[in-house]
């Protein structure tokens, strides 16, 4: 399959389209054929930018309250600012994204219950993971917050790694933890998620995913390029439909 990893400017985030509001994987992906998480393998949990600008409509005013590093001037936009415009206009459904939250916790509690180790990948400049996530992340026992600058979260700026010898690389601190299958979470399946699970395959990791940990903006109904995630993360590793199959193999 002809990987989609392409390189990214820092003034893009996460979201490749925003006319569309988010949809939870369904009944749609069904066709894309599951394979079983390995048993007893070393797992280790990566979530992808599960933070509220990608997730809640957001005013200008409500983006500089909670200030991500720096207040916007709205009146004098730069490219990188008109990025951010069109981001606060995405959204997730709030019956879909109960639904995911719900999952994402249940995954959370069995990794602070079986010492899973938990990396979080938070977008530059787009703000905290949610904080009802973050409530459970900082009870993992072994856990640490990222932040990513790409699409990828295991490349540093575009198609560059991190270097391998600094105390803030990702790939560092998960091998550390013996780390051999990471389970990915968060938002963005066929583009932020995906290309983090390339970038994890091509540091020798082994990837999965399940459809309800996971969601995309890039289409409403018909989602190849949603399918054509899970079919990367099915060749690369594992994709099942349900959380309780994996959650039971840590």
């Amino acid at each position: 399959m002809k990987k989609l990893l392409l390189p990214l400017l820092l003034t893009l985030g996460c979201s490749p389209d925003f006319d569309n509001e988010y949809v939870q994987i369904a009944d749609q992906y069904r066709d894309v054929p599951e394979t079983v998480a390995p048993q007893s393998q070393n797992y280790g949990i990566v979530i992808v930018d599960m933070q509220r600008i990608y997730l809640y409509e957001m005013s200008k005013e409500e983006y500089n309250r909670e200030n991500f590093v720096r207040p916007i001037n709205w009146d004098s936009l730069r490219s990188f600012d008109e990025v951010l415009l069109d981001e606060l206009s995405t959204h997730v459904d709030g019956d879909e994204l109960e639904r995911e939250l719900e999952n994402q916790k249940r995954v959370l509690e069995y990794a602070i219950e079986k010492d899973i180790p938990v990396l979080v990948f938070e977008m530059d400049m787009r703000g905290r993971t949610l904080p009802e996530l973050r409530e459970l992340i900082d009870q993992v026992p072994r856990h640490r917050y990222f932040t990513k600058f790409s699409r990828g979260g295991f490349l540093k700026h575009g198609m560059v790694p991190y270097p391998h010898t600094s105390e803030d690389d990702p790939r560092v601190w998960i091998r550390e933890q013996g780390v051999e299958v990471l389970y990915h979470l968060g938002a963005n399946t066929d583009y932020c998620v995906l290309s983090t699970a390339e970038a994890a395959v091509g540091e020798g990791f082994s990837v999965g995913t399940t459809a309800d940990v996971v969601m995309s903006s890039s289409c409403v109904d018909d989602c190849p390029s949603v399918n054509a995630a899970f079919m990367y993360f099915r060749n690369n590793g594992f994709f099942e439909l349900e959380n309780k199959k994996i959650i039971t193999s840590f």
